[in-house]
């Protein structure tokens, strides 16, 4: 996080746009970063046209209508409808791929970023299967979240962004060949098969002066009402603590989250204790 993936990527976009591609890009996000997408092509690529695809029904028509289809002339109809998109960078979301699929593949794009892509690990998920369906030169995926040693999810991964080289009949092959890597011969094949699909960032590459992190922990006495709170959410439930019964785990869980509020700010507890 925080290594610049989403300013590279925007540059890619703006780069190949630059240079002739009259097809348009899409990126594919989670609902809660298509806004910082958007502000971040606005900002680094203020010279390319954004289109949001999400909404409603309603919108998606209207946002099809008039982003999907302008520039068209008279005699113009053999162009096709890619390069008469007037958007260069298409921003949607995962919901509304699976929800406006059939107007999203209509288009045929340069490049496809899929944003939080180890989403695309299950090649049995609804979204794997639709994004497979869009036409596109090529797929890019960003992620921070390291994969936890799945080799198969890799492969899918890797299936998704070059099917030619990773097909799909292939994944148990590749399963059996590295199914237990033990020798430095088949780390550094796999690697080596994978170097010219991933880039990775570090955070010493971004940035080198960055100072080692130091954990300082400052211990801080509650205050008097936080005390007082602290004891009556004890006395409320003495006999849950007091209880040898299995079964009391669920409103262990539940005391412990109103104890941690209460450490956080006695006001987060809307209880109404017994005096």
């Amino acid at each position: 996080m925080g290594l610049g993936k989403t300013v590279q990527a925007i540059s890619l976009v703006a780069s190949l746009a630059s240079r002739g591609c009259a097809r348009p890009h899409i990126v594919v996000a989670p609902l809660s970063t298509l806004l910082n997408w958007q502000r971040e092509a606005e900002k680094w690529a203020p010279q390319r046209n954004v289109g949001n695809y999400s909404g409603t029904t309603a919108d998606r028509k209207v946002i099809c209508k008039y982003e999907f289809a302008v520039g068209q002339a008279k005699g113009e109809k053999s162009v096709p409808l890619e390069r008469r998109v007037k958007c260069h960078l298409i921003l949607t979301t995962y919901e509304m791929v699976n929800l406006g699929a059939q107007d999203l593949c209509k288009l045929s794009y340069g490049t496809m970023i899929v944003d939080e892509g180890h989403r695309l690990k299950n090649r049995a998920s609804k979204l794997f299967g639709m994004l497979k369906k869009f036409k596109c030169e090529q797929r890019v995926i960003l992620t921070g979240t390291p994969l936890q040693n799945n080799l198969e999810e890799l492969f899918m991964l890797m299936h998704f962004i070059d099917p030619k080289k990773f097909t799909h009949n292939e994944v148990e092959t590749f399963l059996e060949d590295y199914e237990n890597i033990d020798t430095k011969e088949q780390i550094e094949e796999l690697h080596n098969m994978l170097k010219p699909h991933l880039l990775r960032r570090m955070k010493n590459d971004v940035l080198g002066h960055l100072p080692p992190k130091k954990e300082q922990i400052v211990l801080v006495e509650m205050s008097h009402e936080q005390k007082e709170v602290y004891k009556a959410l004890l006395r409320e439930n003495f006999e849950l603590l007091s209880s040898k019964s299995r079964g009391k785990v669920s409103g262990m869980r539940s005391l412990l989250m109103d104890l941690r509020k209460c450490c956080q700010h006695p006001s987060l507890i809307t209880k109404n204790f017994n005096t």
